[in-house]
């Protein structure tokens, strides 16, 4: 009984220092995760909703965008555009009361946050007239949970 305890401890004791010897493979460094991979963002005040679910592809960005307003008519539509440092400018193409309508928007990345700008549009009333004047004060987007 006494040389079985032993033989357990020597066993402990040589199971340790393999594991903690360093390994004679050369280990190759982790690749980090790419940025691809789609992220879903949510504001909820009181009765205004706004849902958008973004995928990116390097610096590229598509996806889905909802505004419920209360008191205006709602929207959905895609997006499509470009991540340029912080920030997302895209092609907004929406429905709206039976209306296809097309409109630039930008969200400034805020910690883990999407800021919605604003800034006034040209004479078509769909683009911004300058992107310098944009003012990110708007809805802030929240990162939540993906649904199907």
């Amino acid at each position: 009984m006494k040389m079985k305890g032993i033989a357990s401890m020597m066993m402990g004791t040589i199971l340790c220092v393999a594991c903690n010897s360093k390994s004679l493979v050369k280990e190759e460094p982790v690749q980090a995760v790419s940025s691809a991979g789609q992220s879903c963002y949510l504001y909820l005040n009181n009765k205004d909703t706004v849902k958008m679910t973004l995928t990116f592809d390097h610096q590229s960005v598509s996806g889905e965008l909802t505004y419920n307003i209360f008191e205006k008519d709602g929207n959905t539509g895609t997006l499509r555009g470009a991540v340029v440092g912080d920030t997302i400018y895209a092609e907004y193409s929406f429905q709206s009361e039976g209306v296809t309508s097309v409109r630039d928007v930008a969200f400034l990345k805020k910690d883990s946050t999407l800021v919605e700008g604003f800034a006034p549009m040209d004479t078509s009333g769909t683009r911004f007239a300058n992107r310098a004047e944009l003012d990110f004060s708007g809805i802030v987007l929240k990162p939540t949970k993906c649904y199907e």
